[in-house]
């Protein structure tokens, strides 16, 4: 399909440094990053939330014109809505089962082509409105993260998609997300059978969310997805910026050397301060902070899915 939209996906779970990527992606030039944009129906009903530009979404003059031309904020609201992988603005559902069946047969539902319509005329107006102002990109970034969102888009055939996948080890995500118990633990050795419950559950979310990104991304050409270790990509974040934009079709990836300005900066789920220039450090704090016994515990049940993922960086 000629002329379809440019589009580098960001898939990943949480805490897995998807930011960090997209932030520097959208500092290049001719790249504008559109953050998780299938947040934007919340977005558009919260009157706290900003975007990078500095205003909130719901005053950002990109925003605001695309939540009202498309009913973002009422009921009037495009259907299927961009909320249909994305039920709450803090979650989304893990397992969708009949998702999953669409996955394996390589198939796809007019609903998921509606909805990868309804995305496409967002970002077909989003870029309208950056030329407007500025400057058109060459390509967008989008890091809504959701393996179920990647399946539609994939499927329609309307987007030229780069696929990247972000991930980190599961020993360092159950760290980032057990924090609130490591650091306020008063008894590091007590037994808390809450905290096990907990970190058995976000570990198996991790494997079934890094196992359904895998799935989706398979009818992805080889040359055009990416699999990143966090601990890999921020010792020499540049590096793997790049790469990530030497898997962009021929076509844009000769646009994008040609292309000596910037795009300015509007994403839903923003914040100025991630655009601002800061020193970046690997968190490998979890070697030092995580108790063996869930250390251990991360390793067993998250080294199947593990085993796949440094198969597949280390065959790129």
């Amino acid at each position: 399909m000629e002329n379809r939209l440019p589009l580098i996906y960001v898939a990943s779970i949480g805490r897995s440094g998807s930011t960090l990527l997209e932030s520097r992606l959208g500092q290049m030039p001719g790249v504008a990053t559109v953050g998780e944009l299938h947040l934007l129906p919340h977005e558009a009903l919260s009157p706290e939330r900003p975007c990078a530009c500095g205003n909130l979404v719901t005053n950002c003059p990109v925003w605001s014109e695309i939540i009202r031309e498309f009913g973002l904020s009422g009921r009037e609201e495009m259907a299927p809505s961009l909320r249909m992988f994305r039920e709450q603005h803090n979650a989304g559902r893990t397992l969708r089962p009949m998702e999953l069946v669409r996955m394996l047969i390589k198939g796809v539902s007019r609903r998921n082509l509606r909805y990868a319509q309804n995305t496409l005329e967002i970002l077909e107006m989003y870029s309208s409105l950056l030329a407007r102002d500025a400057l058109r990109p060459v390509i967008l970034v989008d890091s809504s993260k959701d393996p179920y969102r990647l399946h539609a888009l994939l499927k329609s055939g309307l987007f030229d998609m780069t696929v990247v996948h972000v991930w980190r080890n599961p020993t360092a995500y159950l760290f980032a997300v057990s924090k609130r118990f490591i650091r306020g633990n008063e008894s590091p050795g007590a037994l808390d059978i809450r905290r096990i419950v907990y970190s058995v559950r976000q570990v198996l979310a991790w494997n079934v969310q890094n196992a359904v990104i895998l799935l989706a991304a398979r009818s992805v050409p080889a040359d055009r997805r990416l699999s990143l270790a966090y601990e890999d990509y921020v010792l020499d974040l540049d590096e793997s910026v790049t790469s990530v934009l030497e898997c962009t079709s021929s076509n844009v990836a000769l646009r994008l050397k040609n292309e000596g300005s910037t795009v300015p900066t509007h994403t839903v789920a923003g914040n100025p301060t991630r655009y601002r220039s800061q020193e970046i450090v690997v968190d490998d704090a979890w070697r030092r902070e995580l108790e063996p016994g869930y250390s251990l515990l991360a390793k067993v049940l998250g080294a199947p899915v593990f085993w796949f993922l440094r198969r597949g960086r280390n065959a790129q």
